[in-house]
C-alpha cells in the first residue's frame, strides 16, 4: 500500500472518496505533497485519539478499514479513525486530508521518526485543522452552546453577565461532561492545537471553532466560589494551560533553549501511550529541534528521557532545573 517517500520534506495526503451507492466501505487514495512547496498544498489535519491498538494487518476488519484504490488493498484503522472518517466523508466530492494513522506508514521506523519530526510544520500548513472530539451525546450540543456564550462574554468583558452564568449548575455540568473525553488529556493535542493557523472542533458531525474552548479556563479561574468542588479540581489537568494560551499564528512557536523545560513541565499530566512521546510530542512547537533531541522511536525510553535531560542541564541551567522539579 505505501510507496517510499521520495523527496526528504514531503508527506502523504489521502483524498477521502464519496462513499459508492453500492458499497459504503471507507474508500481512499494516498498521494504525495511537499511542504517545502512555494504554494502549500491545499489539506485539512485531523487532530483525534486513536483509542485502542491499531488491529494487526493480517484479518481484515472490514468495518474498521480503508480500502485504497489504486493497489486494491486495505488497511485496519482504530474504531475511532472509521467513525471520524465516516462522518467526516462528503457526499459528492473527494475531502482532502492528513490522518497520522494512516499517511504514515507505521511499520517503517524510520519514516515515522521523519515523519514525527515535521508533525508541527504538518499542523501548521494545513489549510485548517479539525479537533475530533468523538461522537454526539445527548449533552454535547448543550455544553458546545454553554461554550459559545461563555467565549463571547469573555471576549466582551461582560463580567456582569458573566459573574449571572455562576450559579448555572447545569452549565458546568454538561461542559465538564465534555472536557472528561479522551482528547483533552493527550499529549499530543498540545502541538496539534498550538500550531494549526485556523482549527475547529468537530462533535458528532457538528463543527464549532476551537477558540470558544479557551475563554472556559479564563472563566473557571475567575471564579473562587468554585475552587472548592471536586469538578473544578480535576480540569487543569484536563485542560493543560499550554493547550488554551493561544497559537502560533498568535504567539510564535517556543523558544527551544528558553522555554522547552517549561512546557514539559505543563504537559506532564497528559497522558502518551508510547512514554517517548512525552518527549516528542511537544518538539513540534518549538522554533527548532535540536540533533540532540530528533525523534528516534528506536531508542528506549531511558535513552530519550536522559537525552533530554542532558539537553535541559546544559541549556537551562541546574538552578532552573531543580526549581521546575
Amino acid at each position: 500500500m505505501y510507496q517510499p517517500l521520495t523527496r526528504g520534506r514531503t508527506i502523504r495526503v489521502l483524498a477521502l472518496h464519496p462513499p459508492l451507492v453500492s458499497n459504503q466501505r471507507l474508500e481512499i487514495t494516498l498521494s504525495e505533497v511537499s511542504l517545502s512547496d512555494a504554494n502549500p498544498p491545499c489539506y485539512e489535519a485531523i487532530s483525534y485519539v486513536w483509542g485502542r491498538p491499531q488491529p494487526d494487518q493480517e484479518n481484515i476488519d472490514k468495518e474498521n478499514s480503508v480500502y485504497s484504490r489504486p493497489c486494491g488493498t486495505f488497511l485496519n484503522i482504530t474504531a475511532n479513525c472509521a467513525s471520524m472518517l465516516r462522518r467526516l466523508r462528503l457526499a459528492h466530492k473527494d475531502r482532502i486530508l492528513w490522518v497520522d494513522a494512516i499517511c504514515i506508514n507505521q511499520s517503517d521506523t524510520l519514516e515515522k521518526d521523519a515523519q514525527v519530526a515535521m508533525m508541527g510544520d504538518v499542523y501548521n500548513r494545513a489549510r485548517r485543522v479539525i479537533i475530533d472530539i468523538g461522537e454526539a451525546s445527548k449533552t454535547s450540543d448543550e455544553a458546545l452552546t454553554c461554550l459559545e456564550k461563555v467565549a463571547y462574554i469573555v471576549v466582551d468583558c461582560q463580567r456582569d453577565i458573566l459573574h449571572s452564568f455562576q450559579s448555572g449548575l447545569w452549565m458546568k455540568e454538561v461542559v465538564n461532561d465534555l472536557y472528561q473525553r479522551p482528547w483533552f488529556s493527550r499529549i499530543w493535542v498540545l502541538q496539534e492545537a498550538f500550531m494549526a493557523r485556523e482549527a475547529v472542533v468537530m462533535c458528532g458531525t457538528r463543527m464549532v471553532p476551537w477558540w470558544w474552548f479557551r475563554p472556559w479556563r479564563i472563566w473557571i479561574d475567575s471564579t473562587p466560589a468554585w475552587e472548592e468542588e471536586p469538578w473544578h479540581a480535576a480540569l487543569p489537568e484536563k485542560i493543560p494551560r499550554a493547550i488554551t494560551a493561544g497559537s502560533v499564528a498568535t504567539n510564535g512557536r517556543y523558544n527551544v533553549r528558553r522555554d522547552l523545560l517549561n512546557v514539559l513541565c505543563q504537559s506532564r499530566s497528559c497522558g502518551a501511550t508510547n512514554p517517548r512521546d512525552k518527549v516528542f510530542a511537544v518538539l513540534g512547537m518549538m522554533d527548532e529541534i535540536p540533533p540532540e533531541l530528533t525523534p528516534v522511536y528506536g531508542d528506549t525510553v531511558l535513552d530519550v528521557y536522559v537525552r533530554t535531560a542532558a539537553y535541559l542541564l546544559n541549556t537551562t541551567g541546574l538552578d532552573d532545573w531543580a526549581a521546575n522539579l
